[in-house]
């Protein structure tokens, strides 16, 4: 599991944490491998940690979610978490770019 920082005040986790797409492919790598990564609806996530909680995040936007429920919106919501790191990493492989003012 791997501990992320947050981002001041929010329940969110810092950019710093998230998959960047603009990342050489060895980078990204390096990103994947050091993640355990889920999918669900097609999306990726992350299982990661805080010093006092477990979440999973979304690995483009860092919206943390818990027992199904997402932090930062009232709107998203997943429930069917299967852990594939396979299936996750050629989706982020597979992003280029992303407008992270729709992401989340």
């Amino acid at each position: 599991m791997h501990r992320i920082k947050l981002t001041a005040g929010l329940n969110l986790a810092s950019d710093g944490e998230c998959f960047t797409p603009t990342l050489t492919p060895e980078s990204k790598k390096k990103w994947i491998d050091g993640h355990d990564l889920f999918v669900a609806n097609g999306r990726t996530f992350a299982l990661v940690d805080t010093f006092n909680c477990v979440y999973f995040m979304d690995c483009i936007t860092g919206s943390l979610y818990q027992f199904g429920e997402c932090l930062t919106s009232t709107e998203l919501k997943y429930t069917d978490f299967r852990r594939d790191n396979d299936r996750a990493a050629k989706i982020l492989m597979a992003v280029q770019k992303v407008n992270h003012a729709n992401a989340r």
